[in-house]
């Protein structure tokens, strides 16, 4: 899922990935379709992002992920997140037992847009909640919210795809220097070790 500031470049990204068949959902744009499978609703419909749901699943039966980015790079948007999960209720309320791995990307909270938007890491926080409350409730979906602050589309969807394999381990995490990811449960990010600096004969 990605907002309306994806721009056409972007499916130069996802034909990168030769191995993936992409099922993009976006807001409404005229630019050319990112993916052959392409899916336009406004985000502040929940009805909308159930009716995508359907139509997806009379498509592609159980899809294996769902990379939301919407909150990876725009800023924050009232009533953003209603369609969506409307989309994620839908592509589970059909009964299904595969697993289905979720993760959500947001800007780290204090972040700001490359556009000057308003925070977008707060604007994710009503659906980081959501996404906590959905990988509790199915045992058939493995989430995670991811902070960061990946400047573009394409960085945003690396890092999301890195955290497929570890999707459900912790609800939310968020990058920390020298460790690569840290458990936002946790409460506290560390700090490295102070140290002597190596000399030139010992590197």
């Amino acid at each position: 899922m990605i907002g309306r500031e994806a721009e056409a470049s972007f499916a130069e990204t996802l034909a990168g990935y030769d191995a993936m068949h992409w099922i993009v959902v976006r807001e409404p744009s005229r630019l050319p379709a990112l993916s052959a499978d392409q899916y336009e609703m406004e985000f502040d419909d929940h009805g909308a992002g159930q009716r995508a749901a359907a139509d997806i699943l009379a498509s592609h039966p159980g899809p294996y992920c769902l990379v939301d980015l919407v909150d990876a790079t725009g800023g924050m948007v009232p009533g953003r997140e209603n369609a969506r999960l409307g989309l994620l209720k839908g592509l589970l309320d059909d009964g299904r037992t595969a697993e289905l791995r979720l993760v959500h990307l947001r800007r780290t909270a204090g972040s700001v847009t490359g556009e000057g938007q308003p925070d977008a890491g707060v604007g994710g926080a009503r659906l980081a909640g959501l996404v906590r409350a959905v990988g509790a409730e199915y045992s058939a979906v493995r989430a995670v919210t991811v902070e960061s602050d990946a400047g573009d589309l394409a960085a945003a969807l690396d890092r999301a795809l890195r955290e497929l394999g570890t999707a459900g381990q912790e609800p939310e995490v968020r990058p920390a220097p020298g460790y690569g990811r840290w458990p936002v449960s946790r409460g506290w990010l560390p700090k490295l070790p102070r140290g002597p600096v190596p000399s030139a004969r010992s590197l």
